[in-house]
Order: structure tokens, then sequence, then C-alpha cells
């Protein structure tokens, strides 16, 4: 670039220039996001956060989570990848509807824009895997007053994570066989 004058005097101008100065135009530079974390990780669900720590020299336009099954790397140009818009100061959400011990990838995205031209930037991709249904957990069976004909027995339920009670009793034979629901006497 240089900068110029035009002169005049009793009809004649004259134009006078500078010396050249040269420079390059910034490139458009993307956001950085950093940290993503997934964590209560459930059997169908999980909370996701990241950090936007630079927005670079655009206006943040949109930011969100994609997700895809084990396997396939996420982004929005994959139609297989899942995505949520996340909007607000806050950039966490919970991702919902997972399948049951199912491994997935996720990434933290940006969409930065100038004069009409966007950016998309992604983080780090992070794996992990929901939890499997496990059922319920029995503390211990007491069995107590045992008589020629009877016996009292009680269980504890000492942990049920997911799901719903649906039924619980006792399985009982006269053989020395372990009882399940399958081969002995069921009580409700």
């Amino acid at each position: 670039v240089k900068a110029y004058v035009i002169t005049q005097i009793e009809g004649q101008t004259k134009t006078s220039y500078s010396g050249a100065s040269y420079f390059t135009t910034e490139d458009f530079i993307g956001a950085s996001i950093d940290n993503i974390n997934v964590t209560n990780i459930s059997y169908n669900s999980a909370d996701v956060s990241a950090m936007i720590s630079s927005i670079g020299n655009g206006e943040l336009v949109e930011k969100g989570f994609v997700w895809s099954i084990d396997g396939i790397d996420p982004s929005l140009d994959n139609k297989e990848s899942y995505k949520v818009v996340v909007e607000g100061e806050e950039f966490s959400t919970t991702l919902t509807g997972l399948n049951i011990e199912s491994g997935y990838y996720v990434k933290a995205y940006a969409i930065t824009q100038i004069e009409g031209q966007t950016k998309t930037s992604y983080s780090g991709i992070n794996h992990f895997w929901t939890e499997g249904f496990t059922g319920a957990s029995i503390n211990y069976i007491d069995v107590t007053n045992v008589s020629y004909k009877s016996a009292d027995v009680s269980a504890t339920i000492s942990e049920m994570k997911y799901g719903e009670l649906i039924e619980k009793g006792f399985v009982w034979t006269l053989s020395d066989i372990d009882p399940t629901l399958e081969n002995a006497t069921k009580i409700i």
C-alpha cells in the first residue's frame, strides 16, 4: 500500500507517493475448544461439558456437541452423528436416549462467522461407555423360626441402581440344587 497526494498550482497537477508498505490480512481463525468432559454416565445418558478458550477473530454463532456410536468419528457433516445445540453462557448438556452398555464418541463444536463466512471448530474426541443394566443386589437372606413344616425368610434389597422393581419373592427346592425361577418353587 502507498499513500498519495495530488497538488495543483497554476493549472498543473503533481501526484506524489509515499514509500510502499506491505502487509498480509489475518486468516479467519476459528474457536479453540478445551477440556471436553463426560460425567454422570448412566445406562442411557451422560453429562457433557466443554470450555471455549478463544472464539478466534469471528463471532460465535452456534455451539454444541456431536456424538456417535462406537467407531464413527462424530461431526456435523457425518450423517450418522447426533447433534445438540447449547444455548446461553454454559457449555454443557445431558445426552439422553443412549443405548445400554454401548460405546460413544463425543466432541464439542463451535461455529464462528466473519462477513458471511463460517468456520466450524471441534474439540478433541472423548470416548465413553454407558453402564450396563445390573438389576438389584440383595444384601443377605435371613432364615428364622425353622420348624418341621415351615421357616420364616426375609431379605434386604441393598441396591437397585436402574429400573423398576416388578416382582420380589423367594425360590426354594427340596434338593441340594441351587434354586432359580426355572427349577424351584416360587413364593411371592
